[in-house]
C-alpha cells in the first residue's frame, strides 16, 4: 500500500472579501448538510449565489468580519469547513478556536502525523492491518488516529475505497463513511502527502 500515491491540486490563495466569504461559507455549510453538492468540485458556486441575495443577509457584517481577519479564501474555507464539521452551519456560530485547532495540526503535521503513528503501532502489528477492514469490522485507523492522519494514509493508499467494498457492518460504517468522505474534500487540499508517505514508511519499516 506505501508505494502508492495519489495527487490533488491545492486550492489558490487568492484574497478573501466579503461577498467571497458569504459563497463560501454557505456553500460549505450546503456540501455538509447534502449529499447533492460539493463545493470544492463546484468552486463554492451555487445558481443561487449573486451579490443582491447578499446585499439582502442580515449577517453581512460578519462576513466583513471574516474577510478581515482571514484576509485569503484559503482561510475562509478552513473556517467554513471546521465550524460545518462539528455542525456549526450558522454564521453566527462560528467557533474561531476549531479553525486555530486545524490550523496548530497542518502547521505541525508532519509531527503531528508521526506521533499519531507511533501510538497506533502499538495497537496494531502491521501498516496493513491498520487499514484492513472485513465484512464484520471497520479499519483499526479508524479508532486509532486523528480524521486528518486517516485522510493522509487514503491520500496515499487509497484503503478506504477498499474497505468500502467489504465491510458490512452497520452500527458505525455507513455513518463514519459519510463523515470521511465529508473531511477528505476539504482536508485532502492542505496534506503534504509525500512528506507524510516518507513518515509512514519510516514509522512501519524502522
Amino acid at each position: 500500500m506505501l508505494s502508492q500515491i495519489r495527487t490533488e491540486t491545492n486550492y489558490p490563495l487568492v484574497k478573501s472579501d466579503p461577498y467571497s466569504a458569504w459563497c463560501i461559507c454557505n456553500a460549505v455549510t450546503h456540501h455538509f448538510r447534502t449529499k447533492s453538492y460539493d463545493a470544492v468540485k463546484y468552486r463554492y458556486k451555487m445558481p443561487w449565489f449573486n451579490h443582491n441575495k447578499f446585499a439582502a443577509d442580515k449577517n453581512q457584517w460578519l462576513y466583513k468580519k471574516i474577510a478581515r481577519d482571514y484576509p485569503t479564501q484559503d482561510a475562509v474555507i478552513k473556517l467554513a469547513y471546521v465550524n460545518a464539521n462539528v455542525g456549526n452551519y450558522f454564521i453566527r456560530e462560528y467557533d474561531e478556536s476549531l479553525y486555530e485547532e486545524l490550523q496548530s495540526w497542518l502547521q505541525s503535521q508532519a509531527y503531528n502525523f508521526e506521533k499519531e503513528l507511533k501510538k497506533a503501532t502499538k495497537e496494531v502489528q502491521s501498516f496493513d492491518e491498520l487499514l484492513t477492514a472485513d465484512a464484520n469490522s471497520i479499519p483499526p485507523v479508524f479508532k486509532h488516529t486523528s480524521m486528518s492522519t486517516i485522510v493522509a494514509l487514503d491520500l496515499m493508499t487509497d484503503f478506504v475505497s477498499r474497505a468500502e467494498k467489504v465491510c458490512q457492518e452497520t452500527l458505525q460504517w455507513p455513518q463514519k463513511l459519510a463523515h470521511y468522505k465529508n473531511n477528505k474534500t476539504f482536508l485532502s487540499q492542505w496534506i503534504n502527502k509525500e512528506k507524510l508517505k516518507k513518515i509512514a514508511i519510516k514509522v512501519f519499516t524502522t
